[in-house]
């Protein structure tokens, strides 16, 4: 009896262990607040797309649509790319703090610099693009 659970154990560990090196790689994603209206945000988010993405050869074929919700508070941005979303970021809040959620959903030009990037850009009201090589 104690050999079966033993074995059971060892099975268990071994399976788990198999089943953590098939895992992906977790992708970024950046939660945040900005003291700012989800309206003020969202026209912050509008111009870092503006701005960032005309300079980066990266960006040339992704299609970004957004919708706001006023009266709701609530503002919604995607990203993508043949049809596949690639990122979303979400805005909720009131008229003077906005939380902010961008997650990363596909494959593109989104690594930890461009999330850092869209951060600063909507908290500091200043937009500032990620570096094209990073």
């Amino acid at each position: 009896m104690i050999r079966i659970h033993v074995m059971s154990a060892a099975l268990l560990v071994a399976g788990l262990s198999g089943c953590a090196s098939v895992r992906p790689a977790p992708r970024p994603d950046e939660t945040f607040f900005v003291g700012e209206s989800v309206q003020q945000v969202y026209y912050r988010l509008n111009d870092w797309v503006r701005t960032c993405h005309s300079k980066d050869q990266r960006w040339q074929d992704i299609d970004v649509q957004g919708t706001l919700y006023t009266r709701s508070g609530k503002a919604y941005v995607s990203f993508s790319q043949q049809g596949q979303n690639l990122l979303n970021v979400g805005l909720s809040g009131t008229w003077s703090n906005t939380s902010v959620v961008a997650s990363v959903l596909g494959q593109g030009p989104w690594n930890r610099a461009e999330l850092t990037a869209i951060k600063q850009s909507l908290q500091h009201g200043q937009v500032a693009c990620a570096a094209s090589g990073e």
